[in-house]
């Protein structure tokens, strides 16, 4: 059993969905490819993954600083606080980000007004965001151990450090919406 079973569990599941899938979807791919939307979408695709690499690069850098320079066990200890500020700012910013991608898709044509839209929803994001991660920070120490145990009371004190690296994350949020909406 152990970790195997979680691996023939996912297997499993992904089988079944992909079968599930083609029976509802009878639908195969074709071969025909047209060139002049391929180079569009290519040059598209490419900017929303340059975003999304940097911000990959930024957030598995520390983890990678962490567990060079420290060790394994400060890299699970920074990656329990880490999960509770992942769990809080999505949560927060994932309904601004629809809103997000209405918005600016709307505006696309009108830089100015995507500008200004851009700045508004970070602004009311921020609003809710700012002092959820401040309470994390606060409660970090008390609020961590609670949720996942004494063995990772050290966690909590790295609360009040990952408030200040995640609010620069506020500020990017949008901008793969915005990458997206303009196309």
């Amino acid at each position: 059993a152990g970790v195997w079973s979680l691996v023939i569990q996912r297997l499993v599941r992904d089988s079944v969905g992909t079968v599930l899938a083609w029976r509802a979807y009878p639908w195969l791919p074709r071969f025909n490819i047209d060139l002049t939307q391929a180079r569009s979408n290519l040059a598209f695709s490419a900017e929303l993954a340059a975003a999304d690499l940097i911000t990959l690069l930024t957030l598995r850098t520390q983890d990678l600083m962490i567990g060079r320079l420290m060790s394994a066990v400060a890299l699970s200890t920074y990656k329990v606080a880490w999960r509770c500020t992942e769990l809080l700012g999505p949560s927060i910013i994932s309904p601004f980000s629809t809103v997000a991608l209405q918005t600016f898709s709307r505006l696309q044509d009108h830089p100015d007004e995507v500008a200004s839209a851009y700045l508004a929803l970070l602004r009311k994001c921020s609003i809710m965001t700012v002092p959820a991660l401040i309470g994390y920070g606060i409660a970090g120490p008390w609020l961590v151990p609670s949720l996942f145990g004494a063995k990772w009371a050290d966690a909590g004190w790295i609360s009040p450090a990952l408030m200040l690296l995640t609010l620069p994350l506020l500020v990017s949020s949008f901008v793969t919406t915005l990458l997206w909406s303009i196309g």
